[in-house]
Order: structure tokens, then C-alpha cells, then sequence
């Protein structure tokens, strides 16, 4: 009888059964999309979708489209999709499926580049399988596109120090990485940190075989490019008649940030504006520092419900996972009343899994600081992680937001699990043996 480890191995070697499992979730996703899923049903879909139709008969520069309280990459790009299938929510989903499917491919070859084949196969697994990524990315919400574009603009980067010493092949993957990178910060401002450090960190890292005006003519490249969403965003505000500026998502988040963790901070003295201006910004976070207590009570309630599988905040409502438990079977199931047995399961359960997972996060990271490429696996695939949550910190941490940085922290998982599976078939061989 062949050992699993053997067939797991020759799997593994068959680089076609990689496209197989992704192409079959592709199916699966789509299916759920067309057929189950509700588009309009997502946080802020019917706004993403009025403006998107505004778009549609007005222009990209319409005014009323959602800004700027929203940011207007999603209704964009909702509008591209509506103008090729049709005003058809179906067509979104299965779209944003697609892009999906490519992102995850390209991931796994940057998670097999950095780490292993094995890691890269135990990575893409846990993404395709994912009930919260499935259940998001067929909805009118801008959290899974966002995180494809991520993906995307990461492999296309790290594919850049890794392909031949033609010139070309390097400013052409920067350029695509800048693409999508400017595609996933006009869809949500907040990651822009996460790709500057990224694009920075392997830019001095890296020796290029080639003179030094390469590397600052990709450098150059990469950056202007990354530009162009945050600039075409800024201008159809201008356009619009609504003033300069980009968003009202950032300081809005810190209200509802400080409102579900029941403090109050003094923004008064701060000035009115439908913008993330820089005065404003600054205001907002110069009253928290002045009440550092607050702050911190603040920070701990959202960073905390950044990781948990809680919906609504911390204190009052349930977990994601009860719209497809099959305890709603049971008549006297309300996963919503305080009172009943089943909110105590699901709160304890909640918090287990949220204990199991920053467990195999943290022990992955230290696996992938020992071993691989050490210092370069952790910082490449951690500061996404890390700096997305720490904006949460200030802002507000609602767990949907953790979805775009998803499979950065899935690699660590994988590592743990890889190492999991490697003790438990030394044990197995060492007790065979005695």
C-alpha cells in the first residue's frame, strides 16, 4: 500500500492538478454565486451600486458616486463589468470569481518562489476551501477584489527580481505589479502602507546584475504607475464638484471604531469635511493621543475584533459562520439572543478559533524567520498582515477588513500545518521503528 506522504508527493510533482483544484473551486464559487448567493446582500452594496450606475449614464467623473464618503475604485470597477455583461449583479460575481482564480494561482507560485511547493499546495488548499472568502466574493463588496489585485501586484514584484537580466522583463513585471497595486489602493486607500514598505524593503534587498539606473528606473517606474489610482481618484473629486480630496472612509471608521467599543474621544475642534484631509487627519489622531487611556481601550476592543469571527462588535452579536450552520435547523436556534445557549456556544467557539488561528500565525512566523529565506519570507508576507491591522488599531477593526490580507496570513497557517504533518509522520515512523 502506497504511504500518503508518497501520494501527496507525486500529487504535488503534477503541476496540473494545481490548475485542477483551483479551475473546480472556480466552478464551485461561480455555481454559489449564480445560483445561492444574494450580490446585494454585502455591507454597502446598494451604495457601490447606485454609483456604479451613476458612472454608467454619466460618466467616470459623475458626481453623486459614492464619494466621498466611499472610495470610488469599487464603483468603478463595478461599472467597467456592468458595461461589458450588462447591468447584471450575477456578472460581478462570477468576474470577481475569475480574478479570483488568477490571483490565487499566481499566489501559490510566489508562496512555492519563497517557501515550498508543499507550503505553496497547503496554502492555496485552505484559500479555495475558505467559506468566508466564498461566501464574499460573490457579494457587491470591494474586500475580495481588493485582496486579487494584492495578490496579483505581489507576484508580479517579486517575479521582477526573479526573472532573466533582460530590462525589459524587469520594468515590464514592476510595471504590471504598479497596475495592480493601484487597482487595490483606489478600491481601499488604507493597504497603500503595506505596498510602499513591500516595494521598498525589496528594492534594498535586492542586487541587480545590472548598473544602478535600473534599479532607480524601476524603482521610479513602479512608484508612478502605483500613482495613477490615488491621482485619477483625487481628480474626479475635483471633477465632481466635491472638493480635494479622496475619502471620508478613514475618519468615518474612527467614529464607528471608538462608537462599538463604547468610548467617546473630543473630535469637536476638529474641522468639518467630507475629505480625509490632511488637517483633519491629523486633528483626529492628535485627540486620541490626548486621551491615551481611551485610545488604548479603543485599540484593544478593535484590534481584538479584527482576528475574532464576530460580526457587529464584541459584545452583542455572533459569529459569521451561523449562516451556514446547520443548527439553524433547530427551531429554538438564535444565534442573535444574549440569552440563549446557542450565543454562548458560538461566543466560546468564536474565541477558540480566533485562539487556534493567531496560535498557528505566530508559530508559522517563527518557522518562517528559522528556515526559507528567513528574514525575507517573514517581513514580505507579515508587514501586509501587520500594518493592515495596525491601521484597525486607530480606526476600526470589523473583521470583513482582514479579508484583503487573507492570504498572507494563510501562509503562515500553512507553515504550521507543514510542520504539523512533518512531526506527525516523524512519530509515526519513529514508533513504526521501535
Amino acid at each position: 500500500m502506497t504511504p500518503p506522504k508518497v501520494i501527496l508527493s507525486r500529487f504535488l510533482q503534477n503541476e496540473k492538478m494545481v490548475f485542477v483544484v483551483v479551475l473546480l473551486s472556480f466552478f464551485y464559487r461561480t455555481a454559489y454565486a449564480v445560483l445561492i448567493a444574494d450580490q446585494m446582500s454585502g455591507q454597502d452594496a446598494d451604495t457601490y451600486s447606485k454609483a456604479a450606475q451613476l458612472i454608467l449614464s454619466d460618466g467616470p467623473f459623475a458626481s453623486g458616486t459614492g464619494a466621498p464618503y466611499y472610495a470610488i475604485g469599487y464603483p468603478w470597477f463595478i461599472s467597467v463589468i456592468w458595461k461589458i455583461f450588462g447591468v447584471n449583479d450575477h456578472a460581478v460575481g462570477v468576474v470577481q470569481n475569475l480574478l479570483l482564480a488568477f490571483a490565487i494561482l499566481a499566489f501559490y507560485k510566489t508562496v512555492e518562489n519563497y517557501f515550498s511547493r508543499q507550503i505553496a499546495f497547503i496554502t492555496l488548499t485552505i484559500l479555495v476551501i475558505n467559506p468566508a472568502l466564498t461566501g464574499n466574493v460573490s457579494l457587491i463588496a470591494y474586500e475580495t477584489p481588493m485582496m486579487s489585485f494584492l495578490m496579483l501586484g505581489f507576484f508580479f514584484l517579486t517575479k521582477a527580481f526573479y526573472s532573466s537580466n533582460q530590462s525589459t522583463n524587469f520594468l515590464r513585471n514592476l510595471m504590471f505589479a504598479g497596475i495592480n497595486f493601484t487597482c487595490a489602493i483606489t478600491l481601499q486607500p488604507k493597504i497603500l502602507p503595506s505596498i510602499i514598505f513591500v516595494i521598498i524593503f525589496l528594492f534594498s534587498r535586492k542586487k541587480l546584475h545590472k548598473d544602478i539606473v535600473r534599479k532607480w528606473t524601476g524603482l521610479i517606474l513602479v512608484f508612478a504607475v502605483l500613482s495613477l489610482g490615488p491621482i485619477a481618484a483625487i481628480n474626479r473629486n475635483v471633477q465632481a464638484g466635491d472638493g480635494f480630496g479622496y475619502t471620508a472612509n478613514f475618519y468615518a471608521n474612527v467614529e464607528l471604531g471608538a462608537r462599538n467599543s463604547n468610548v467617546e474621544f473630543d473630535f469637536s475642534k476638529c474641522p468639518a469635511s467630507n475629505f480625509d484631509s490632511f488637517g483633519k487627519t491629523l486633528c483626529i489622531l492628535n485627540a486620541k493621543l490626548h486621551s491615551p487611556s481611551r485610545t488604548f481601550k479603543s485599540a484593544l476592543h478593535n484590534g481584538t475584533y479584527f482576528w475574532t469571527p464576530y460580526v457587529g462588535n464584541l459584545k452583542w452579536m455572533g459569529t459569521w459562520f451561523h449562516g451556514a450552520d446547520l443548527r439553524r435547523l433547530v427551531p429554538s436556534y438564535t444565534w442573535y439572543d444574549k440569552n440563549s445557549i446557542w450565543f454562548s456556544v458560538d461566543r466560546i467557539t468564536g474565541y477558540l478559533w480566533t485562539l487556534l488561528i493567531l496560535s498557528m500565525i505566530l508559530f508559522g512566523m517563527k518557522r518562517a524567520l528559522s528556515s526559507f529565506r528567513g528574514l525575507e519570507s517573514l517581513f514580505l508576507f507579515a508587514v501586509p498582515v501587520l500594518l493592515l491591522w495596525s491601521v484597525s488599531l486607530i480606526s476600526y477593526g470589523e473583521s470583513r477588513y482582514r479579508l484583503p490580507i487573507l492570504p498572507f496570513y494563510t501562509v503562515f497557517i500553512a507553515v504550521a500545518t507543514d510542520s504539523f504533518l512533518k512531526w506527525l509522520s516523524e512519530r509515526r515512523h519513529s514508533v513504526k521503528n521501535e
